[in-house]
């Protein structure tokens, strides 16, 4: 699906996700595009090391399903997405900002990665824990397919 004149070859990749009411769902900047009529939309403000650690700015969008109803919101990005589910006492550790959204009941955290920061690139991950559903996507620069 192509909504919007882009470059050639630079196309968004779209995934529908189902919300109830019972779920909450904040976004990064760019990547909530549409949803149906049923969905209120909020903005949640981010906290210091969120703010530093991204390029998101202040703010995230905050989706939710109006009561008693289930909603479809449509996200787009760069790459081919995935909605991954965790498990309370699991924890998805995502480097380059890979996560693009997440549900109420995850909670994020930016660290440095073992001892002094050794083990791993600029030695800085993002934590995910919790139990809710993520949406993980590869970064354009990445090159992964």
């Amino acid at each position: 699906m192509k909504l919007e004149p882009r470059q050639k070859g630079h196309f968004l990749h779209y995934t529908p996700i189902q919300l109830s009411d019972a779920e909450q769902w904040e976004f990064d900047d760019g990547i909530f595009q549409f949803c149906s009529d049923n969905v209120v939309i909020g903005a949640k403000k981010l906290k210091f090391r969120q703010v530093a650690a991204s390029n998101d700015g202040r703010w995230r969008i905050a989706v939710t399903a109006l009561r008693d109803q289930k909603a479809t919101v449509v996200a787009a990005t760069n790459s081919p997405a995935k909605v991954v589910e965790l498990r309370q006492g699991e924890t998805l550790i995502a480097d380059c900002d890979l996560v693009k959204g997440f549900t109420k009941g995850i909670e994020e955290d930016y660290r440095k990665l073992g001892h002094f920061g050794k083990g791993g690139g600029e030695g800085y991950v993002w934590y995910y824990q919790g139990k809710g559903k993520l949406l993980v996507c590869e970064n354009d620069a990445m090159g992964l397919g």
